[in-house]
């Protein structure tokens, strides 16, 4: 009924009232919804606002639960910035992340090693492969100078050295170029039984140019003996310093002469020379087979057949020989072609005749054939 209807009006009324501050609804507005003048009084359903008002009641009490939980929301925060709130660092299976990251950006370490069992505990004895000199883990190495050294704090340095240097067979005590002329002693190397150098062991490489002077080698010092076979060349040997005093002496009345094999010889003054009266003194011999003319020979007889008569390939311009060729001495011949007095080359040497030959420095030529 009406009356009913406007008490339960008026019970509404108050809890808005009572509840005005929660719900957000002003004196006025409560006021318009109390003034009831202009109602339609007549028979209503009203069985809609029992519930509205029910629930107009849970939304306020919910409204205000809501209002006191952001207050204290705010006060714990104590900024009301939504970009500017605590983030949890995060990790899991080796992956860190950043909890409300925009970018979501991660960082990955499931590569690298967790396993703590296999780590460095920091323990000396712990590491591996350690060297020998640094096993006992510790840096008290004393150390001594030996002989010859002077050690200074941590620095070894080498002291003047008197006396030999010493040290194993097997070791290289002495580095290789290390002495140098001014490191050695005046007359401290010689040579002779007890010297220091070895026979032979000095060749013509080991010396530079001009680096040996006669004041160097002591008198009497090189011999035959000690000098290697053509160690010794023309242009070592000073202009005018081969004397006669320094040439090997010959037998009495010998002179020196170039033989069949160029080299420098004693001959008998004899062999080829001329008397004191006038007489002409010739080297003669003869021959059954075949034969080399030499520097001592001038004329050679000849009785052997097929046999070949050899001139000198180091012939002097000028030089002579004779050849006489004996009865029955057949097809002999030389090894040279020699001019003969046609200006024809031949080789021929016939039985009962005798031969004057003559070197002009390229050729032997015929002088003369007698029979």
């Amino acid at each position: 009924d009406i009356d009913a209807l406007e008490a339960e009006q008026l019970t509404q009324n108050d809890a808005i009232a009572l509840n005005t501050a929660k719900t957000g609804i002003t004196t006025e507005q409560a006021d318009i919804i109390a003034n009831t003048s202009g109602v339609n009084t007549g028979d209503q359903d009203i069985s809609g606002i029992a519930v509205n008002a029910a629930n107009i009641a849970t939304n306020a009490t919910d409204i205000a639960t809501n209002v006191a939980a952001i207050a204290a929301h705010n006060t714990a925060d104590g900024d009301l910035s939504a970009t500017n709130e605590i983030q949890d660092l995060q990790f899991s299976g080796g992956i860190i992340t950043l909890s409300d990251d925009p970018d979501a950006t991660t960082i990955d370490l499931s590569g690298y090693d967790d396993n703590a069992a296999d780590d460095f505990d920091g323990d000396w004895t712990s590491l591996t492969n350690r060297p020998t000199g640094l096993d006992d883990g510790d840096d008290d190495t004393q150390y001594t100078a030996g002989t010859g050294l002077t050690l200074s704090g941590t620095e070894f340095s080498i002291s003047d050295l008197a006396g030999d240097v010493t040290g194993p067979t097997n070791a290289t005590v002495i580095a290789d170029d290390a002495i140098t002329t001014a490191k050695i002693l005046d007359g401290a190397i010689i040579g002779g039984p007890g010297g220091k150098i070895a026979d032979n062991s000095i060749t013509a490489s080991d010396l530079a140019p001009n680096s040996v002077n006669a004041s160097e080698i002591n008198a009497d010092a090189v011999g035959t003996s000690e000098l290697k076979v053509d160690a010794v060349e023309t242009e070592n040997i000073l202009d005018g310093s081969v004397t006669p005093i320094k040439i090997e002496p010959g037998n009495n009345n010998q002179v020196l002469v170039t033989n069949s094999s160029g080299d420098v010889a004693w001959e008998d003054q004899t062999t080829n020379a001329d008397t004191p009266g006038g007489a002409l003194i010739r080297g003669i011999a003869s021959t059954t087979s075949d034969y080399t003319l030499g520097p001592n020979d001038y004329t050679l007889i000849v009785y052997g057949n097929n046999d070949t008569i050899s001139f000198p390939s180091t012939a002097v311009t000028g030089q002579i020989y004779v050849l006489k060729i004996m009865q029955n001495a057949k097809k002999n011949e030389t090894n040279i072609n020699y001019i003969d007095e046609e200006g024809d080359r031949e080789n021929e040497l016939k039985e009962k005749h005798t031969y004057t030959f003559q070197f002009d420095g390229t050729y032997w030529q015929l002088i003369n054939k007698s029979q």
